[in-house]
């Protein structure tokens, strides 16, 4: 690996998607992860926290890697951002916990390991969009929507 860039904000992201060699979301709070949609459309690599609705999206070793935030959030990643939520979702047993940080040697371990590994990234990524259209395409959420709709109106004839 050559080098890693850090794009921060842009505002046309998704046109650059396809270009990433992995994509890490190191959520500390994600409660859907449209991020990881949209990567996963573009068939990315992803790399995520396992919090909250993130592993309603990814499974681990199956169609990404989630990495379990283990550490205190160090104050230096946290001045001048987004105040820190008070809890997260632990997805092992659904209870609240504090919110907490990846350990960076774990995830540039998964990193070089999907760099070093592309048939596993490939397949990850391809599982993943799979996974995506079938779970979050907007047709689905369209019928699902006019089936609860239709219900609504069913109870008020």
């Amino acid at each position: 690996m050559n080098s890693v860039t850090f794009h921060g904000r842009k505002k046309d992201a998704w046109s650059e998607m396809k270009n990433f060699d992995v994509m890490v979301v190191p959520s500390i709070r994600e409660p859907l992860g449209n991020v990881i949609i949209e990567a996963a459309l573009q068939k990315v690599p992803i790399i995520a926290s396992k919090v909250d609705g993130i592993v309603e999206i990814i499974e681990d070793q199956i169609s990404g890697i989630t990495l379990n935030p283990t550490l205190d959030i160090e104050d230096r990643f946290i001045s001048n951002s987004v105040p820190l939520p008070e809890y997260v979702v632990d997805v092992k047993n659904e209870k609240l916990l504090k919110p907490m940080q990846l350990d960076s040697q774990e995830l540039s371990e998964a990193i070089l390991y999907l760099y070093d590994n592309k048939s596993i990234a490939n397949t990850y990524s391809e599982k993943l969009y799979d996974s995506v259209i079938k779970k979050f395409h907007i047709h689905k959420y369209q019928n699902a929507l006019f089936h609860e709709y239709e219900k609504v109106l069913r109870s008020l004839l």
